[in-house]
């Protein structure tokens, strides 16, 4: 069930990166399974635990650990949970049982309720909000929770992130922040940075993709979403081609360089820039 469903979340940010463009190929969330992340998870706050002692069924508890980090336990009093794993927590509790009235304890800790690891995603996503991780998480997952991309986003997505780093700025707050881009043309290549996995406390940002516009002697003038390697032809293209009385190998671009405005007489094959805007004249004939 759990592999189906793993690959229905695979399926769906392939359609999802199929939007934004048809080069992105899926990725794949590194080696850990569902069960492997869920044994690393870091437990926190609000973190609602099921607790068996194996042959003991009267020491079954559902526990929520508190703001403090802690809760109570059987024959251990008060657990200090918060920042540790859930494998760390199952070896804690087992040693402390251990020390009491029990024989080589077996803990087996399932968190039922993940709350205290939360991000915000804001931007061009369908639902933008807070999101709760389980523990480590692809940002695509999490762009994939929140709806996927609008049609009006672009490949950069920045994360700020809490903590030290070589980026790291000052907020209005005077805490030290980390600002994170990612390039999601980097995915092209395979690339399995770190970066792209979000952490507790992440807000994740997905910009508004640059815009071009063609306006003249098009079937569609108008403004259209600008993408690495666009072309003046295929930018035309976008706009429903020339109309017949359309001359689009005498285009003319107007383009903002240092604060002015320049006049170019393109090639069909020159890149087109970040809002750049394309004229077809009439015709002579």
């Amino acid at each position: 069930m759990k592999h189906d469903a793993r690959k229905l979340i695979a399926i769906t940010i392939c359609f999802l990166l199929g939007m934004l463009s048809p080069v992105i190929p899926c990725f794949s969330n590194g080696s850990l399974s569902d069960s492997a992340r869920e044994r690393e998870y870091v437990i926190g706050p609000e973190d609602v635990l099921d607790i068996q002692v194996w042959g003991n069924d009267d020491m079954h508890r559902v526990v929520e650990v508190s703001h403090a980090g802690s809760f109570t336990f059987p024959f251990v009093d008060k657990v200090n949970a918060a920042g540790r794993s859930v494998v760390e927590l199952e070896k804690l509790i087992a040693q402390k049982l251990s020390e009491g009235y029990f024989t080589n304890p077996q803990v087996t800790i399932t968190v039922s309720k993940y709350k205290s690891q939360k991000v915000v995603v804001l931007g061009e996503v369908s639902r933008p909000g807070g999101y709760i991780i389980k523990g480590r998480t692809h940002i695509l997952e999490i762009i994939s929770e929140a709806g996927g991309f609008t049609e009006r986003a672009g490949r950069m997505i920045t994360i700020m992130r809490t903590g030290d780093s070589e980026s790291a700025v000052k907020n209005h707050a005077g805490r030290t922040d980390a600002v994170l881009t990612v390039d999601l043309d980097q995915l092209v290549n395979g690339d399995s940075e770190l970066k792209y996995y979000v952490e507790n406390g992440d807000t994740i940002y997905v910009s508004k993709a640059h815009r071009i516009f063609v306006i003249g002697e098009v079937n569609r003038p108008g403004e259209f979403k600008w993408d690495k390697g666009l072309t003046v032809n295929q930018a035309i293209s976008l706009a429903g081609g020339a109309t017949k009385r359309g001359a689009p190998g005498r285009a003319v671009l107007t383009r903002m360089e240092q604060g002015a405005e320049v006049r170019i007489k393109p090639k069909l094959s020159d890149p087109v820039s970040p809002d750049d805007i394309i004229e077809v004249p009439q015709s002579y004939f």
